[in-house]
């Protein structure tokens, strides 16, 4: 009876598996076109991979509460997120009335805004009514036809502000001035604007921010912002289509209200100046200049509506469509025009809606931080329907969604131009964008959004600094989805289809030969639990990489990095040369100083014999696949960035609480060691604490300061105590001021880990074990027991990452147990720490390791067993009769010939060689010619004459004859 429940489960638990395994594949082939499905799905089964592999963990910090449910589904199968950004593109370039409705409230409820709920403004407000509220009778001042013309735009914001009456974002309290107080400060890093705001106390403030700021209902707002849009939109087309009734009938009126200034154009060349509530303008060439009064605004809705003509328009903060705890709406229906704005503007929303949309014409569109579709808490969109336009700003925008934000610029036909570059610091000649396609939580409080550039059709240009064209952090989604054209990419690092720290990147174009050049860490790169995509379906594309990545990038969790070129010859500039053949034996022909680094190889050997493979990645597991049908062409091009117009004012928002930017832009130069030295001589520990942690020093500077402080004690002790810090910057940096201590065998700094590993902060916990496990200090056996039961399974994988560093082998038992752990990057850690141990028994502990049903546990599993070691024969002998898959056993097969033995060992292993199965033997006999070990090359003719192969005899006369004439 409980052998048939017994098998009775297992059949219900496979055919769950089956089911879910049919779902992933569903969803891939709905995803991608059939063309790039086939040559992904080749290039992982050639890596002994399939789509199931391709997954990330979605636990990665103890509260998750900040985690909008729309990654769950994704980092499930982070391939989905393609589907999920074709899915948006399709409807932003295809809005109509129809599926209008329908498309914000699957945007409303991907952001968890409690609910959409659509508004019909009701067209039946009495002119009396609205005469009341705006204080003057609309038809005295305006004309019967303006009048009635004015009564049908303004009467939405009248009813919105009665609706709003009762919503949080308009009622006076604690809660929203400390938001509206500090928004800034925490999203931007601007501190408050009465006081210098540093790391520590940015961090305290941020932790009630958004805490405040996802207890609020904004449900409302929002459903409002996108209602007024809506029907401003409708009113507008239907006004212009009635243009040549109304234009002789409309003289230019400006006029004060209860709700602000509001005024109605004729079809003169008028010129509005100041801070307005709602604009109606029928015709003429226009100039706008429009200033706002910031947040508390009289009215919690603005427009602006033009009809036609070729306008000017110009704004501060919060205009043209920008809003900050409101609603803003800007339409131009016809004209070739011109935006130029400061921040927070061109479509922004934070807190709140914010919506430009140009209908037709040739655009100049110019703005600063927050512009061109950027968002947090909101929704901050750009529409532009047609025409050759030009996109410029300094950076964060052009489809930027900060915290839980939703961010698109819509372009649908042109030939358009989209520029971010931002100065850092002159000395660095570096560019921060945060620009096209990017989404950024804060870490660790508030997941990221969904940042989107979407381009239809046309030749377009596109250059962006650091961070920018589809890139994701902290849980957010960004993404750049170009659908056709012979299209420019230029960046610089962390770009074209690039994440970092649970983030989603995608760069995605869909047609045309195309051409990417950018700096190392890009076009289709991911790090620390993260999936980058750059995907090109169709074309001859050129693609270059101008400089290989930083050597500081490392992660321990495993990240999906894709290039894929579906179809067409492409060409790959400046990208290392590795032989895929040697890269089992760490052997590959990169330059000396890029040897033994945990970085990404470039290869041209394919993953299929028509495909190129690209990004074979670093013993962490994380995998970078990249295929296409390519000639690959070594010659180096140069990417050459716009100089930065120095006329420009320079940016006031200092953006150095964003940690992966402090880290990701550190540049190798030339400085005057000795002003150096000088310069921070004197300085305290908090001094050089807070210098070592602005994020604006040079790598040699770095080097420098570490020198001095582990040479001060009483500095280093100050670093020291400053573990437990939430900054994963400071961390990083703290512990190698710690690794340089424990170098120098500092008994202070052991004592201080070994009471810091009773920490109850999983960071500080995960950097003392790994400080500890590195440098053998055993007093880290005791937390490991503990700690191999966390509720984290960090925690959990770190401590069987330690167990395997310190060789403690009394802790065996704990990595068996381990090895049934849920997670399967505890599985992997584990597994590899049996591997460097090596127990006797070690073939029944790990054999169904091999079978596991993720890639990354099985090759952690042969590393494990093979790293920094020689096999011996005797027990790769083993493996070959132990009860692990066929794949496996020819993984291991090319090792017999650097394995060691003595005679009597070769003697047994010869007696049972000819046992072994053909597919091994064939492996073996290749093996052999390509090492040219002369041992073993006098072996394969005692091979020969024993072999009863037919087909293997034939190979090994093949060998003989080609190793002769090569002299082996």
């Amino acid at each position: 009876m409980l052998q048939h429940k017994s098998a009775k489960t297992k059949v219900i638990t496979t055919a769950i598996a089956m089911i879910a395994i049919l779902n992933y594949y569903t969803l891939a082939q709905d995803s991608l076109s059939r063309r790039t499905f086939k040559v992904l799905t080749e290039g992982l089964k050639a890596k002994e991979m399939n789509l199931n592999d391709i997954w990330l963990s979605i636990d990665t910090t103890e509260n998750n509460y900040h985690r909008l449910k729309l990654f769950d589904t994704i980092f499930t199968n982070p391939l989905h997120s393609v589907d999920v950004v074709k899915e948006h593109a399709n409807f932003l370039l295809n809005l109509n009335e129809t599926n209008f409705d329908i498309y914000f409230e699957m945007v409303i409820n991907q952001l968890e805004f409690r609910k959409y709920q659509p508004v019909y403004y009701d067209n039946n407000l009495s002119t009396k009514d609205i005469d009341g509220e705006l204080g003057f009778g609309t038809d005295t001042t305006f004309g019967v036809e303006g009048g009635q013309l004015f009564r049908m735009f303004i009467s939405p914001v009248i009813q919105i502000k009665q609706m709003l009456a009762e919503d949080f974002l308009c009622k006076k309290g604690v809660r929203l001035s400390f938001l509206k107080d500090n928004y800034k400060g925490v999203l931007l890093g601007t501190g408050s604007e009465n006081s210098n705001t540093g790391y520590d106390s940015l961090q305290k403030t941020a932790k009630d921010f958004f805490i405040y700021s996802q207890s609020a209902d904004r449900s409302m707002l929002y459903s409002n912002g996108i209602s007024l849009y809506k029907t401003l939109l409708k009113l507008a087309v239907t006004a212009r289509n009635n243009i040549d009734i109304l234009k002789n009938n409309i003289k230019t009126t400006i006029i004060e209200t209860p709700y602000g200034k509001v005024a109605l154009g004729g079809a003169g060349n008028d010129r509005y100046e100041g801070d307005f509530t709602a604009i109606l303008d029928i015709g003429g060439d226009d100039k706008y200049i429009i200033t706002s009064s910031g947040n508390g605004n009289k009215s919690e809705a603005k427009f602006i509506v033009d009809l036609s003509g070729n306008d000017i328009y110009q704004g501060t903060d919060y205009t043209l469509g920008g809003a900050a705890f409101g609603i803003n709406v800007l339409i131009d229906i016809e004209g070739n025009d011109s935006y130029s704005s400061d921040n927070f503007s061109l479509g922004c929303g934070v807190f709140g809606v914010g919506i430009l949309h140009d209908v037709s014409g040739d655009d100049n569109y110019t703005g600063k931080i927050m512009s061109e579709g950027a968002s947090s808490f909101g929704l901050g969109l750009l529409f532009d329907n047609s025409g050759n336009d030009e996109y410029d700003i300094s950076s964060f925008g052009q489809g930027l969604a900060l915290s839980k934000g939703f961010s698109a610029l819509v372009d649908n036909f042109g030939k358009d131009s989209y520029h971010s570059l931002f100065y850092i610091n002159p000395e660095k000649k570096q560019y921060l964008s945060f620009a096209q396609g990017v989404s950024v939580g804060f870490y660790p409080y508030s997941s990221g959004g969904i940042g989107l550039l979407v381009e239809g059709r046309g030749n377009d240009n596109y250059r962006a600094g650091v961070c920018g064209q589809g890139f994701g952090y902290w849980f957010g989604l960004g993404a750049l989805y170009d659908i056709n054209g012979y299209d420019n990419y230029e960046s610089n690092q962390y770009s074209q289809g690039a994440s970092f720290n649970s983030g989603i990147g995608i760069l995605f174009d869909n047609q045309g030969n195309d051409s990417y050049s950018s700096y190392g860490i890009a076009q289709g790169f991911a790090n620390d639990n993260s999936f980058a995509l750059l995907l090109d379906d169709f074309g001859s594309d050129f693609y270059s990489i101008n400089t290989q990545p930083d050597d500081r990038i490392e992660s321990k969790l495993p990240s999906f990095s894709m290039l894929i070129d579906s179809y067409g010859s492409s060409t790959f500039s400046n990208y290392l040369i590795v032989d895929k053949e040697m890269i089992g034996k760490k052997k590959t022909c990169l330059p000396e100083n890029q040897k033994n680094r945990d970085i990404s190889f470039y290869t041209k050997t394919g993953l299929t014999e028509e495909c190129l493979q690209h990004n074979i990645r670093d013993r962490y597991g994380n995998f970078n696949i990249s295929t296409g049908d390519t000639s690959v062409t070594d010659f180096y091009s140069i990417l050459t960035l716009a100089t930065q117009d120095t006329n420009k004012e320079k940016q006031k928002y200092d953006l150095s609480q964003f940690d992966f930017e402090r880290r990701l832009i550190l540049l190798h130069s030339k400085i005057d060691t000795s002003k150096f030295n000088e310069s921070i001589k004197d300085k305290s520990s908090e001094d050089l604490y807070n210098q070592a942690m602005s994020g604006t020093l040079k790598v040699e500077e770095i080097e420098l300061l570490k020198d001095k402080i582990t040479e001060n004690p009483s500095t280093a002790e100050y670093f020291a105590g400053k573990l437990g810090t939430e900054s994963i910057f400071e961390r990083k940096f703290i512990k190698n001021i710690l690794s340089g201590l424990l170098k120098k065998n500092s008994l202070p700094c052991k004592n201080l880990l070994i009471d810091s590993s009773e920490s109850k902060n999983a960071g500080v916990l995960m950097v003392c074990l790994g400080l500890m496990a590195d440098y053998k200090i055993f007093d880290i056996v005791k937390p490991i027991s503990e700690l191999s039961k966390s509720s984290s399974w960090r925690l959990r994988a770190e401590a069987a990452d330690a167990i395997g560093k310190i060789g403690a082998s009394t802790q065996i038992d704990i990595l068996t147990e381990l090895l049934e752990d849920s997670n399967p990057y505890v599985r992997s850690c584990a597994a590899f720490s049996l591997g460097e141990l090596m127990p006797e028994d070690i073939l029944n502990r790990i054999h169904l390791c091999f079978y596991d049903d993720y890639n990354l546990v099985r090759k952690r599993t042969f590393e494990g067993i093979t790293d920094k070691r020689d096999i011996s024969l005797m027990f790769i002998l083993q493996l070959f009769k132990a009860d692990i898959p066929m794949s496996a056993k020819t993984e291991f097969a090319p090792l017999i010939t650097a394995s060691k033995f003595s005679k009597k060992e070769m003697k047994i292993f010869q007696e049972n060689f000819y046992n072994l199965p053909v597919s091994i033997r064939r492996i073996i006999y290749k093996s052999i010619y390509k090492t040219g070990n002369k041992i073993w090359t006098k072996k394969l003719k005692e091979f020969r004459k024993a072999e009863t192969e037919k087909e293997l005899q034939n190979l090994i006369d093949k060998l003989m004859v080609l190793m002769k004439k090569k002299g082996k």
